[in-house]
């Protein structure tokens, strides 16, 4: 059974194409693991790579921006492409069938020039 299920936030907003009648949102998702490093625990981001499609992708570029904290459920995936030093090389992705916002975006405070 490939499943994966992950919370992370968003590193930049969604990237939106078309293809035909279907919406596809590209997603670049941090989520956070300790990791031993030497004699101390540090916190550790890794960036996931998560396409979706259709009416959540639509959903997605309403309400989801860089900084908001997201779910994404789907399927781990692996595409080999040739970059262009020539080299091939393989990434991981997640296809997602089912995302949500959880949080949004924080929002900056407000400076003391607003307040007057």
């Amino acid at each position: 059974m490939n499943r994966i299920c992950l919370v992370g936030r968003l590193g930049a907003d969604p990237i939106i194409k078309k293809a035909g009648d279907t919406t596809i949102a590209e997603l670049r998702l941090a989520t956070n693991r300790r990791s031993k490093v030497g004699a101390e625990w540090q916190t550790v981001a890794d960036w996931h790579a998560v396409t979706v499609f259709g009416k959540t992708a639509e959903f997605l570029a309403e309400r989801a921006h860089k900084g908001a904290t997201v779910e994404v459920t789907g399927q781990l995936t692996y595409r080999t492409y040739t970059a262009k030093d020539g080299q091939e090389r393989t990434v991981a992705e997640i296809k997602a069938d089912d995302a949500q916002v959880v949080a949004p975006a924080r929002q900056a405070a407000p400076t003391s020039d607003e307040h007057d």
